[in-house]
């Protein structure tokens, strides 16, 4: 069980960072807590990019989801990235996404015919090395208005089956981090 709580961060930096010119810092904010108050803690890890000039403008260069940055500056965080928008409950929309990534849902990233992203899957199941065999059949026609939620449902349970050992998994990453869980 989980402990509700309003605020808990932690930030890391600010340390040089390439790319943004010269006196540029990254900033990394790790928060596990229920901030946005929809009653579980949820785990972020984002970043702001700050260069002399937007310091002028008392402003940041760039900021959020800047996991590559992070990942670069901060070696130590890298492993805690792929539990961004993990609550306590599962991963945000755990079977959801990884279904629509997989194509069971008639994703075509707004051009027909294009495949699914098993790399996209991967990410929102928190499952690096998924099947490849887990991406939706291309026979599958969309177009004809059918319920298709029955041929994944083999794939659905696979993910569900899964989901308590991937929670404890979060659950010693957030309390490695010195975090209340």
């Amino acid at each position: 069980m989980s402990k509700l709580t309003k605020s808990q961060k932690r930030q890391f930096g600010p340390r040089a960072i390439s790319g943004y010119g010269p006196g540029a810092v990254i900033t990394a904010t790790v928060r596990h807590d229920d901030e946005c108050s929809n009653g579980h803690n949820t785990f972020s890890i984002t970043a702001d990019v700050v260069t002399p000039a937007s310091r002028r403008r008392n402003d940041i260069e760039a900021g959020g989801c800047l996991h590559e940055d992070i990942a670069r500056v901060f070696p130590e965080l890298a492993p805690f990235i792929k539990w961004h928008l993990t609550s306590t409950d599962e991963p945000l929309h755990y079977v959801e996404n990884t279904m629509y990534w997989l194509g069971y849902c008639g994703w075509t990233d707004g051009k027909p015919g294009s495949p699914p992203n098993l790399e996209h899957a991967r990410s929102a199941a928190i499952w690096p090395d998924m099947p490849e065999s887990f991406v939706a059949p291309s026979y599958i026609d969309f177009s004809q208005k059918r319920n298709y939620q029955c041929i994944g449902s083999d794939i659905e349970a696979q993910l569900r089956a899964r989901l308590p050992q991937l929670k404890a998994d979060f659950r010693a990453a957030v309390e490695s981090l010195g975090m209340e869980y």
